[in-house]
């Protein structure tokens, strides 16, 4: 779809929510980023309020092709692709953002910029689908052990991993499509089998898996419900019998004070 109708619109709205952008980095590779303030401001635009400054706000005005996904407390999710058009400092949108009471009454957080994008397309409303998620999830906890090394990278911390590995973690993937808009997929049936590969079992989300190719570089980023949240990327390794992976090559924190890449040391792009 090419716009946003109404009950699509309240949901993005809603403070509380999941909602991610994942962006262009200066490799290329899709960068996936946790914006909660991401709403809809018509059928066609969307709006998202800044108060952290990271590498995802310079990435999508260097690089304006976004993709976006959306997933409401009912476990209901959308996702779509934008282009970033515009900031701005100040007016409505700006004023409308600082008088919600997350950022109205907080002393340290504040926003100072509000983004915006038109929008490119959307999908339709899709259910969370749990059963499939926990079926595979479960099947996953014993597959993935035949793809475990027997040296063990050191991508991941023992946090990272054990968030990773833990079946109820929120997970989502990113690819760049053949237009070259970032997509977001969730993945909640991923787990870590070791610190520096994460499987990946192509169900429940068969048909919009598949379109991630053999060699693609992905970005993919676990959360907990308590919305800390780690980011990898890597190469992805296709679907064989139902079950695919991903190499961990950079892992990025996203948590505050400070925003950059942890893993390898050196890296700093």
């Amino acid at each position: 779809m090419k716009s946003i109708n109404q009950e699509t619109m309240n949901e993005f709205a809603k403070t509380y929510k999941v909602a991610l952008i994942s962006s262009i980095d200066d490799m290329g590779e899709p960068h996936i980023s946790f914006i909660t303030t991401l709403q809809a401001k018509n059928e066609t635009e969307l709006t998202a309020g800044e108060f952290i400054t990271g590498l995802s706000k310079r990435y999508m005005q260097e690089r304006n092709k976004v993709g976006f996904l959306v997933m409401s407390l009912g476990k209901e999710w959308w996702n779509g692709t934008a282009v970033w058009k515009d900031k701005k400092t100040s007016g409505e949108d700006y004023d409308m953002y600082n008088q919600i009471p997350m950022f109205r009454y907080n002393t340290y957080f504040g926003i100072h910029t509000v983004h915006y994008f038109d929008l490119f397309d959307v999908s339709e409303k899709h259910k969370l689908d749990m059963a499939g998620i926990i079926i595979n999830g479960l099947m996953n906890s014993f597959v993935k052990t035949v793809f475990k090394r027997k040296t063990d990278p050191s991508a991941l911390t023992a946090w990272a991993y054990n968030l990773f590995k833990n079946i109820a973690t929120l997970k989502f993937i990113s690819f760049i499509d053949e237009e070259g808009f970032p997509r977001i997929y969730p993945i909640v049936q991923a787990q870590a089998c070791d610190k520096g590969k994460i499987v990946i079992p192509m169900h429940p989300y068969s048909k919009e898996l598949s379109r991630i190719k053999e060699g693609t570089k992905v970005a993919v980023m676990g959360m907990n419900l308590d919305m800390e949240d780690v980011l990898v990327k890597g190469t992805f390794h296709g679907f064989k019998a139902g079950m695919g992976y991903v190499d961990i090559e950079r892992v990025y924190n996203s948590l505050p004070p400070v925003h950059g890449y942890i893993y390898p040391v050196e890296n700093t792009i």
